[in-house]
Protein backbone atom coordinates (compact mmCIF):
# COMPACT_ATOMS: atom_id res chain seq x y z
CA UNK A 1 0.00 0.00 0.00
CA UNK A 2 1.37 3.38 -1.02
CA UNK A 3 -0.08 6.50 0.55
CA UNK A 4 0.18 10.27 0.25
CA UNK A 5 0.14 12.18 3.53
CA UNK A 6 -1.01 15.78 3.08
CA UNK A 7 -0.86 18.57 5.65
CA UNK A 8 -3.09 21.65 5.39
CA UNK A 9 -2.72 25.19 6.67
CA UNK A 10 -5.41 27.12 8.57
CA UNK A 11 -6.95 28.21 5.23
CA UNK A 12 -7.44 24.59 4.18
CA UNK A 13 -4.72 24.84 1.54
CA UNK A 14 -2.20 22.03 1.12
CA UNK A 15 1.02 23.11 2.81
CA UNK A 16 3.16 20.01 2.33
CA UNK A 17 2.91 16.34 1.47
CA UNK A 18 5.03 13.23 1.70
CA UNK A 19 4.82 9.57 0.66
CA UNK A 20 4.20 6.70 3.07
CA UNK A 21 3.92 2.97 2.49
CA UNK A 22 3.01 -0.30 4.16
CA UNK A 23 4.57 -3.50 2.90
CA UNK A 24 3.80 -7.01 4.14
CA UNK A 25 7.06 -8.97 4.19
CA UNK A 26 5.88 -12.22 5.77
CA UNK A 27 3.46 -14.15 7.94
CA UNK A 28 3.71 -15.62 11.40
CA UNK A 29 1.39 -17.92 13.32
CA UNK A 30 0.91 -16.79 16.92
CA UNK A 31 -1.53 -18.54 19.26
CA UNK A 32 -3.14 -20.30 16.30
CA UNK A 33 -3.83 -17.12 14.34
CA UNK A 34 -2.15 -15.94 11.12
CA UNK A 35 -0.48 -12.54 11.59
CA UNK A 36 0.95 -10.45 8.75
CA UNK A 37 4.38 -8.95 9.37
CA UNK A 38 5.02 -5.46 7.97
CA UNK A 39 8.38 -4.07 6.85
CA UNK A 40 8.45 -1.82 9.94
CA UNK A 41 8.07 -4.86 12.23
CA UNK A 42 4.39 -4.24 12.96
CA UNK A 43 1.86 -7.07 13.04
CA UNK A 44 -1.74 -7.22 11.81
CA UNK A 45 -4.43 -9.90 11.62
CA UNK A 46 -8.06 -10.12 10.55
CA UNK A 47 -10.63 -12.34 12.21
CA UNK A 48 -14.35 -12.44 13.01
CA UNK A 49 -13.91 -9.61 15.55
CA UNK A 50 -12.23 -7.18 13.20
CA UNK A 51 -8.81 -5.87 12.26
CA UNK A 52 -6.19 -6.38 14.97
CA UNK A 53 -2.77 -4.77 15.16
CA UNK A 54 0.42 -5.15 17.10
CA UNK A 55 -0.59 -7.08 20.22
CA UNK A 56 -0.90 -10.79 19.41
CA UNK A 57 -0.73 -11.89 23.07
CA UNK A 58 -3.57 -9.64 24.31
CA UNK A 59 -6.53 -10.33 21.99
CA UNK A 60 -9.04 -8.49 24.17
CA UNK A 61 -7.38 -5.09 23.70
CA UNK A 62 -5.97 -5.10 20.20
CA UNK A 63 -8.94 -4.51 17.90
CA UNK A 64 -8.16 -1.46 15.82
CA UNK A 65 -11.33 -1.60 13.71
CA UNK A 66 -14.35 -3.79 14.27
CA UNK A 67 -16.04 -5.59 11.39
CA UNK A 68 -18.55 -6.68 10.62
CA UNK A 69 -20.05 -3.71 12.40
CA UNK A 70 -23.36 -1.95 12.93
CA UNK A 71 -23.91 1.77 12.39
CA UNK A 72 -23.96 3.47 15.78
CA UNK A 73 -21.86 0.78 17.45
CA UNK A 74 -19.00 1.95 19.69
CA UNK A 75 -15.87 0.14 20.83
CA UNK A 76 -12.56 1.00 22.43
CA UNK A 77 -9.74 0.50 19.94
CA UNK A 78 -6.22 -0.38 21.08
CA UNK A 79 -6.76 0.31 24.80
CA UNK A 80 -8.11 3.81 24.11
CA UNK A 81 -10.26 5.58 26.66
CA UNK A 82 -12.18 7.37 23.89
CA UNK A 83 -14.69 5.27 21.95
CA UNK A 84 -14.45 4.67 18.22
CA UNK A 85 -17.88 5.01 16.59
CA UNK A 86 -19.12 3.21 13.49
CA UNK A 87 -20.68 5.97 11.35
CA UNK A 88 -21.35 4.23 8.03
CA UNK A 89 -20.85 0.86 6.32
CA UNK A 90 -20.99 1.85 2.65
CA UNK A 91 -19.30 5.23 2.11
CA UNK A 92 -17.90 5.70 -1.40
CA UNK A 93 -14.41 7.21 -1.16
CA UNK A 94 -12.38 8.27 -4.19
CA UNK A 95 -8.61 8.43 -3.82
CA UNK A 96 -5.78 8.27 -6.40
CA UNK A 97 -5.87 4.43 -6.21
CA UNK A 98 -9.55 4.36 -7.26
CA UNK A 99 -13.06 4.31 -5.78
CA UNK A 100 -13.77 2.14 -2.75
CA UNK A 101 -16.81 1.27 -0.63
CA UNK A 102 -15.71 1.84 2.94
CA UNK A 103 -16.69 1.54 6.56
CA UNK A 104 -16.39 4.94 8.26
CA UNK A 105 -15.10 5.07 11.81
CA UNK A 106 -14.88 8.27 13.89
CA UNK A 107 -12.52 8.60 16.83
CA UNK A 108 -12.62 11.96 18.57
CA UNK A 109 -12.31 14.44 15.70
CA UNK A 110 -10.65 11.95 13.34
CA UNK A 111 -12.21 9.85 10.56
CA UNK A 112 -10.95 6.56 9.14
CA UNK A 113 -12.26 4.90 5.99
CA UNK A 114 -11.50 1.17 5.57
CA UNK A 115 -12.54 -1.04 2.69
CA UNK A 116 -13.05 -4.76 3.42
CA UNK A 117 -10.36 -6.79 1.71
CA UNK A 118 -8.30 -3.66 0.94
CA UNK A 119 -7.60 -1.93 4.25
CA UNK A 120 -7.00 1.76 4.94
CA UNK A 121 -8.25 3.97 2.11
CA UNK A 122 -8.31 7.37 3.84
CA UNK A 123 -7.54 8.85 7.23
CA UNK A 124 -8.54 12.43 8.11
CA UNK A 125 -7.34 14.21 11.24
CA UNK A 126 -8.98 17.41 12.43
CA UNK A 127 -7.88 19.99 14.98
CA UNK A 128 -9.95 22.60 16.83
CA UNK A 129 -9.79 26.03 15.21
CA UNK A 130 -11.89 29.08 16.10
CA UNK A 131 -14.91 27.13 17.40
CA UNK A 132 -14.76 24.67 14.49
CA UNK A 133 -12.80 21.63 13.36
CA UNK A 134 -10.11 22.17 10.74
CA UNK A 135 -8.68 19.43 8.53
CA UNK A 136 -4.93 19.46 9.12
CA UNK A 137 -3.83 15.99 7.96
CA UNK A 138 -5.07 13.48 5.38
CA UNK A 139 -3.62 10.13 4.34
CA UNK A 140 -4.91 8.78 1.00
CA UNK A 141 -4.28 5.45 -0.70
CA UNK A 142 -2.33 6.13 -3.89
CA UNK A 143 -1.52 2.58 -5.04
CA UNK A 144 -1.94 -0.95 -3.84
CA UNK A 145 -0.66 -4.25 -5.04
CA UNK A 146 -2.06 -7.48 -3.63
CA UNK A 147 -0.22 -10.69 -4.40
CA UNK A 148 -1.55 -14.15 -3.58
Amino acid sequence: WDYKITFFDSSGIESTSMPDSSLIVGQREILGKKWFVFSNGGLAANDSGGHRVGYPYAPSVNIAYKFPAVVGEQFHALESTLPTRVIALDTLIEVPAGKFRCYRYDYGRDRTFLSPGIGLVRLEAFTPWRNASLLWFRKDLVRLEIKD
